[in-house]
């Protein structure tokens, strides 16, 4: 017994589905993301309040970091330097993360033209194919 061969694809029907590919991964990319933009923002605004909540400590009063299932004895001033630190690296990573949703937005949409102008092409071929087979 033979195997069936698939039918063959046309250039414009494999530059549809590389397109289509890609336009699912930079999706993808940009949900991971936002998801990790979000989080990200969570986290600095819980450590702004934190910092909020420390300033109003007595400077001599104990103070502790929890690391993990663990608490840190630590000065207010070694907290708040830490706690000023995490919230500057936040919003430094915040930047990159937006900078690189920028750029993949703008990816996005120039695969969406490529994708579109490729189905338009398509389209006009089945369309030119369908005349001449009424045609004849």
């Amino acid at each position: 017994m033979s195997a069936q061969n698939p039918p063959q694809m046309s250039e414009e029907e494999e530059a549809i589905q590389e397109s289509q590919g890609k336009l699912f991964n930079l999706y993808k990319h940009r949900n991971i993301n936002v998801g990790t933009t979000q989080a990200l923002e969570k986290e600095k605004k819980i450590t702004q309040l934190t910092l909020v909540e420390i300033k109003d400590i007595p400077a001599d009063n104990t103070c502790y970091k929890s690391i993990g299932r663990m608490f840190i004895q630590k000065s207010k001033s070694e907290l708040q330097d830490e706690l000023h630190k995490n919230v500057s690296y936040l919003g430094d990573k915040l930047k990159e993360l937006g900078d690189s949703r920028q750029n993949l937005n703008k990816k996005i949409v120039d695969e969406e033209a490529t994708f579109r102008e490729v189905a338009a092409k398509l389209q006009e071929k089945h369309r030119a194919s369908q005349q001449t087979a009424q045609v004849k």
